[in-house]
């Protein structure tokens, strides 16, 4: 391939490219966070819910179980931070998943609860948003970091 024939870097592949390493620690960490409803259900209410969930014994379960998936989606960030045959996989699940939460935040907006899950909501949103960009960026596509076979 000649210089000619390879594109110049767009601002936005320089975008992720300078940031994506960081944005997927610190998104990563954040996602975390519900590992708290896991450990101590009250806890992890008043930290993300502002107290607002009624973590009744029928469930109570659920919720834990949540945090705890939501925390392996974090987990899976912060790995794909260092290993970029993983980010692909992991942002389309991260990306599906929070595009869920920030709908079904601005549907409850009008409850009475509903405002408790608006941080929630936002930080996703800002996650969402970072998804799509790096889909779109050349970072997003999996050819570029895919092991290319050898002889």
């Amino acid at each position: 391939m000649t210089s000619a024939t390879v594109r110049a870097e767009s601002p936005l592949d320089r975008f992720i490219g300078t940031t994506l390493t960081g944005a997927l620690i610190v998104f990563g960490l954040a996602t975390c966070l519900p590992i708290l409803l896991t450990i101590d259900i009250g806890l992890g209410n008043r930290v993300l819910f502002r107290g607002a969930l009624d973590p009744t014994p029928s469930v109570d379960l659920i919720v834990r179980h949540w945090g705890f998936m939501i925390f392996g989606i974090g987990v899976l960030m912060i790995a794909a931070a260092f290993q970029p045959w993983l980010r692909f996989a992991t942002l389309v699940f991260a990306a599906a998943e929070k595009i869920l939460l920030v709908a079904m935040v601005i549907a409850g907006l009008g409850q009475p609860w509903g405002r408790a899950y608006l941080t929630p909501g936002i930080l996703d949103g800002i996650i969402v948003v970072y998804c799509i960009l790096y889909f779109i960026s050349s970072h997003g596509r999996p050819s570029r970091w895919a092991p290319v076979p050898t002889g």
